[in-house]
């Protein structure tokens, strides 16, 4: 999906909760979503990778937005789980947006 015309204007924390999932904790909407629209902003301090080589196993969430640079994710963006069949996907190293119909 092409997230060149995504909106922001719906991104907010109260569109997500954190929940308990088969998979540990996870992300999940409050309310519908059509493709393209932003779920979520991430927010975290912005840090290069020396830093996250500096960071001890499990006392950083860092997410890659550039060659050198990173977010060192806050909740509730750091309970982002992978999927192979994905319903959101990241646009301009900020946002998650919706890739399908969320309901």
């Amino acid at each position: 999906m092409n997230f060149s015309n995504f909106s922001t204007n719906t991104a907010s924390d109260q569109n997500v909760y954190i929940d308990d999932s088969p998979f540990g904790k996870g992300i999940f909407a409050t309310r519908d979503f059509e493709p393209g629209t932003a779920l979520i902003e991430f927010r975290g301090p912005r840090i290069p990778l020396s830093t996250v080589l500096e960071i001890e196993d499990g006392r950083g969430n860092p997410m890659q937005i550039g060659p050198d640079l990173f977010i060192n994710l806050d909740p509730p963006s750091c309970m982002g789980n992978h999927s192979c069949d994905p319903n959101a996907g990241v646009a301009d190293g900020y946002w998650l947006i919706a890739r399908k119909p969320i309901s």
